[in-house]
């Protein structure tokens, strides 16, 4: 199936979550990063009818999304993260569907000091190995970013409306391998790639015109792997690369899809990984091999 979510330009952020507990994923959306675009989500079924669509963020350049049961409750709580609007911060929103709307859980800051501009990537993972996913947050598309990652705990413990970030679990840069700095922010998942039964952190290359399509992949606590990879072929793609992360074939261990940066002369061409690099699917074009500018990535379960 497919659907258009929007009327804006400039593409959409999409990621799959049971927000409402009924067993089956619900499809979120926020607009791409339309300069009129602004920081709204909508909801739709699996069968492309319309849930709910709220306002979150008055800034424009539309938002980026992740979603993941924080609390336990099985009902999985939405993570927005402020487009790349060149005013916007890296403020996080973190809101949870009580029915009838998205209410604010407590959660609201930002992730990076203001020099940081751009807004703020955003990714839900279990890094830590206590049973509770941490906020995971990467530096906005500025030239003047550095790949840098932030990790927060949540503390849950005062209920809804109350939620808090209780710490800062890492705080790092993430080394891509090259001789030259990496700058245009970082693109951020999490997924259990070594099957340990903790989620490590997967980066991608920030949208640079220059850069490859480099993943690297570390602990929570900053610690790099030692596993770094390039997803696409360098003399045909750069602007970086959009990265996700799921079991793909129930071994236990996640798997690392990828999507192209958004260059203009790359297509819709989506690659899996294992989590060691190794390449496991050749993939698939996403969109007609007329569209360009990339593909953006995200996982989830078609129907229960």
């Amino acid at each position: 199936m497919s659907f258009t979510a929007f009327n804006t330009r400039f593409g959409a952020n999409a990621v799959m979550g049971d927000i409402d507990g009924d067993g089956e994923d619900e499809i979120i959306v926020t607009p791409g990063p339309d300069p009129l675009a602004d920081g709204r989500v909508r909801v739709f079924r699996q069968n492309g009818v319309l849930l709910i669509e709220q306002p979150i963020l008055s800034t424009k350049f539309g938002a980026f999304l992740a979603a993941g049961d924080i609390d336990g409750d099985w009902r999985e709580e939405i993570v927005v993260g402020a487009g790349p609007g060149l005013k916007n911060t890296a403020r996080v929103k973190v809101l949870s569907f009580d029915g009838q709307r998205l209410e604010n859980t407590g959660i609201d800051f930002v992730a990076f000091p203001n020099a940081y501009k751009l807004g703020v990537k955003v990714a839900l993972g279990d890094v830590d190995g206590d049973g509770i996913l941490e906020i995971i947050a990467g530096a906005g598309p500025s030239p003047l970013s550095p790949a840098r990652v932030k990790v927060f705990k949540v503390d849950t413990s005062g209920g809804i409306g109350n939620w808090d970030i209780s710490s800062t679990l890492a705080d790092f840069v993430v080394n891509f391998g090259d001789w030259y700095p990496y700058l245009f922010g970082v693109n951020v998942a999490a997924g259990d790639t070594d099957g340990d039964g903790v989620a490590e952190i997967i980066a991608g290359a920030g949208p640079n015109p220059l850069h490859k399509a480099m993943v690297a992949i570390y602990k929570g606590d900053g610690t790099f792997t030692g596993t770094r990879f390039e997803a696409y072929p360098a003399n045909d793609y750069r602007f970086g690369v959009n990265v996700a992360a799921r079991d793909l074939d129930g071994d236990g261990s996640a798997e690392i899809i990828t999507g192209p940066g958004p260059s203009p002369f790359s297509d819709s061409w989506v690659r899996v990984f294992k989590g060691d690099g190794t390449l496991l699917s050749d993939g698939f074009l996403a969109f007609p091999k007329s569209t360009k500018f990339g593909a953006k990535v995200s996982i989830g379960n078609v129907r229960e």
